[in-house]
């Protein structure tokens, strides 16, 4: 996309902002790079973005510096249905007035509405919170401390959600009604999907990512487990406890600052994927998410080793460690925390594992999805992330997170 275009479009947006926000005068406008983009700039692939019109495209977040402060507009995905967005806003207003999860404050219009709408697209205007790192999930490169502060910030959120369960709503069947787990049919939406989209990226792929080939004669067997492990989870609906959880929690979706007395702190993002389900879906997922290091010897910098990444399991014990920490120090609890916390010491440790399994089929049935209908520019990213999750699958050590989850719970955690 040429300068004069992009200029010609952000200053579209300004004029957007500056008509619907009491921010005053915006001094500018400045894209942020996806992740996908930034595992790329990163790398050789860099000549390949130069100048792209597609990746100018696909940026939806831009830091926005007007008279009266800084501020992060983030452009509401299509995905997301005006109610699913009502259900998440009320959760992010709430939370803002109660201060139970440090997270960005969402700015209203002067219309007093919670997200605008212009030219056929959903904007959204936060704080911006001045942070010193922002991870990419993409890369194994998150600290053990900063493993273990994600770890505690993720039992705030769990604590809060829960609470504003029962606060703010006379039921499951109020918010979030479209989470899986509240289907009546009791199942995943997700089978279908996984058994037909990788059908639609042999042909074009194969030839160049030899792990397709690999996937292809797996594809069977794969499938079986995927069924297998979306049937367990969703035969206990009945039995396994559920409450509200992010529903995507990864180093993306953490922002690490430095506090006055010079602690590191950490701000949660991102709650599009708030959904009802038992915690161990946020923690299973935040697993594979946060708990990875690469194989020996390989730069997982570059895009060709992305997939060559494995569970690291120090780092999830770090990571099981400051979540269950985190809900040991909430001593001065209400009886909602308390009921949360019975609920969730008392489930099948054995879960957890089944859990990662499922957040692993989800990554790569995503990132079949991405390499099918996304950008020609990023393939090379969904094909790492396909390769990575594949292997994991095949691996399928992660009935070690049961056994680290039980030994951390006799530790005077709980």
């Amino acid at each position: 996309m040429s300068n004069s275009k992009k200029d010609f479009e952000l200053g579209e947006l300004k004029a957007i902002l500056e008509d619907a926000y009491a921010i005053g005068e915006i001094a500018y406008i400045e894209s942020i790079p996806c992740d996908e983009e930034e595992l790329l700039l990163e790398s050789d692939s860099l000549n390949k973005l130069a100048g792209s019109k597609e990746v100018s495209d696909v940026r939806t977040s831009f830091r926005v510096s007007a008279e009266k402060g800084q501020y992060f507009l983030k452009t509401v995905s299509s995905w997301i249905e005006d109610t699913r967005l009502r259900d998440v806003e009320t959760f992010i207003e709430w939370n803002n007035r109660r201060l139970s999860l440090p997270s960005p404050e969402l700015i209203t219009s002067m219309e007093g509405a919670t997200h605008i709408e212009r030219n056929g697209k959903r904007y959204q205007l936060f704080s911006f919170i001045e942070h010193n790192k922002r991870y990419n999930w993409m890369k194994p490169e998150i600290t053990g401390s900063n493993i273990g502060l994600s770890g505690a910030l993720l039992a705030q959120m769990h604590l809060s959600a829960h609470k504003f369960s029962a606060e703010a709503s006379s039921g499951k069947g109020v918010l979030f009604q479209d989470s899986p787990s509240l289907a009546k049919t009791a199942d995943f939406p997700f089978r279908e999907t996984f058994d037909t989209l990788f059908e639609h990226i042999y042909a074009k792929w194969t030839h160049k990512h030899p792990i397709l080939n690999q996937v292809r004669h797996s594809n069977r067997p794969l499938r079986s487990g995927f069924g297998m492990i979306a049937h367990l989870i969703s035969s206990i609906n009945e039995e396994r406890f559920l409450t509200l959880v992010h529903g995507d929690f990864h180093p993306g979706n953490v922002l690490f600052l430095r506090k006055k007395s010079g602690h590191i702190g950490g701000a949660v993002v991102d709650f599009d994927h708030m959904r009802w389900e038992h915690p161990f879906y946020d923690i299973g997922y935040a697993l594979i998410m946060f708990a990875r290091k690469p194989a020996i010897n390989l730069d997982t910098t570059d895009v060709a080793s992305f997939g060559k990444q494995q569970i690291d399991w120090n780092s999830a014990r770090s990571f099981i460690e400051g979540y269950l920490g985190e809900l040991h120090r909430s001593i001065d609890c209400t009886t909602l925390e308390n009921s949360f916390k019975s609920k969730l010491f008392s489930s099948n440790s054995e879960l957890l594992g089944w859990y990662m399994n499922f957040g692993c089929y989800l990554i790569l049935a995503w990132a079949a999805e991405k390499v099918s209908t996304g950008p020609i520019c990023f393939s090379e990213v969904y094909l790492g992330a396909l390769e990575m999750s594949y292997h994991m699958l095949c691996d399928d050590a992660f009935h070690y997170a049961g056994k680290i989850w039980s030994k951390a719970m006799t530790q005077s955690y709980v």
